[in-house]
């Protein structure tokens, strides 16, 4: 074979050759599926960069304050929007490295697009229609606040603390109890008793809650007389209801007291009210405590956690402004303003005063030393010492009472002026001394000695 045919056929065969390995390359399949993922990855963007565009948060973070957390959430998260871009890229590389030409421009449009693509991601959020709208909102808002008067943001807060449930505590007349809103207070004086009211209204309106005290001109002492006014309390109610109809009579004992519950219905221009009690007698007045609300309403807040919430507490001790006073032994007392003088000077007893009300409550003081004149205040103490003595220094002695047959307690304080020893007493009803032991107490306290 001629020089030159051999030649040719061996650059005929090399060229053969680099076509084969040419065809057999993976650039032949995967410059295309390149260009696909780059024309999916523009409509993405495009779409991205259509809506309203709000910078990535670790982009914010890295720009203002860089550190390896804010670092490594911006990479993640520009691979995650190039996750088209970055695999056109790798196939661009991959073919231009088998040496396949198409694979160069693949790869600058790879490059441009990711550039592009970062570079939005980096441009400052514009003020978005939502933005525009939020900011119009807020001026409403203010617009709206600035029309509102201070008068009425106070009116409609104090309604709100009114319509709020709230234990409510009379300090004057010796009761606490949780009302459903504020109650207000009524006062009715007689010739026959004096009325307290107090009334609290449910948010509704609807439903009214009442603690009534009725203090008595003539006290119920003993048992036959509270057993005759609680047998007729509820009939004299019924004698000014319409087409009443009873559901409940019953006797009781409420906080230890004599008493009576009752429920009925009467008719109030064409409508069914129902109307539920408790009553009951303490120092000698009548304590109710009533729901009224029509028949069809079912309250929120019921009657049986009205009358739970109900306590007797002690009463406020208030003293008379004006002191009585012995002038010749030169003593000075202010007796609580509920008492009266009842008896004065009695030698034989050693007597000084006593004071009482109607309710069965008395406060005496007497000169231990004219009946004993031996006697030390030890001596009267060691007398005492069987007795119970509170952290005050009163002993507690329980007494009773044959005309009423009620349980009685007395308390007795020692005191020793310059040679003279005196002693205090208080004395009541003992279901009730609870109730007056402050106001004995504080009297004691105002005693005084004008003159040694």
């Amino acid at each position: 074979m001629p020089e030159n045919e051999k030649e040719k056929t061996q650059a005929t065969a090399a060229l053969l050759q680099e076509e084969k390995a040419r065809i057999k390359t993976p650039g032949k399949f995967l410059i295309p599926i390149g260009w696909i993922l780059i024309v999916l990855s523009v409509l993405v963007n495009v779409s991205i960069v259509q809506g309203p565009h709000q910078r990535n948060s670790y982009i914010e973070a890295f720009l203002n304050h860089p550190d390896s957390v804010s670092l490594g959430g911006t990479i993640g998260f520009i691979i995650g929007i190039n996750l088209l871009t970055l695999p056109a890229m790798l196939f661009g590389i991959y073919t231009v490295l088998r040496k396949n030409p198409k694979g160069k421009l693949l790869v600058i449009a790879s490059i441009f697009l990711f550039v592009i693509v970062v570079g939005v991601q980096f441009l400052p959020s514009p003020i978005s229609d939502r933005n525009v709208d939020t900011s119009q909102a807020a001026s409403e808002i203010v617009r709206e606040l600035r029309a509102i008067s201070k008068d009425d943001v106070i009116k409609e807060f104090v309604e709100k603390i009114d319509n709020a449930p709230t234990k409510y505590t009379s300090d004057k007349d010796g009761f606490s109890v949780t009302f459903p809103s504020q109650p207000t207070l009524t006062k009715v004086t007689g010739d026959i008793q004096t009325v307290m009211n107090y009334q609290a209204y449910s948010s509704d309106g609807l439903v009214s809650y009442n603690v009534f005290l009725n203090y008595l001109a003539k006290k119920l002492l003993s048992d036959e007389s509270q057993k005759a006014f609680l047998d007729s309390y509820l009939a004299g109610k019924l004698l000014i209801s319409e087409n009443s109809r009873v559901i409940t009579d019953n006797q009781l004992v409420f906080r230890g007291f004599n008493g009576r519950n009752y429920e009925y219905i009467d008719v109030v221009e064409g409508v069914d009210i129902l109307r539920k009690g408790i009553v009951f007698i303490i120092d000698g007045d009548s304590v109710s405590l009533t729901m009224v609300h029509p028949n069809a309403v079912v309250p929120d807040y019921s009657f049986d956690k009205f009358v739970a919430s109900f306590n007797l507490m002690p009463l406020a001790p208030q003293l008379k402004e004006e002191p009585w006073e012995d002038k010749v032994l030169g003593l000075r007392i202010r007796p609580p303003t509920d008492m009266d003088v009842y008896k004065t000077n009695n030698p034989k007893t050693g007597l000084i005063v006593i004071f009482s009300n109607k309710a069965g409550h008395s406060l005496g003081i007497f000169d231990v030393s004219v009946l004993y004149p031996n006697m030390t205040t030890v001596d009267v103490e060691r007398e005492l010492a069987s007795m119970e003595k509170d952290l005050d220094g009163w002993y507690r002695i329980p007494l009773s009472n044959p005309s009423t047959t009620t349980e009685m307690v007395q308390l007795t304080k020692i005191l020793e002026h310059g040679s003279k020893i005196y002693m205090v007493q208080g004395y009541g009803p003992a279901k009730t001394l609870f109730r007056s032991e402050l106001k004995f107490k504080k009297a004691a306290d105002s005693l005084t000695f004008i003159r040694d």
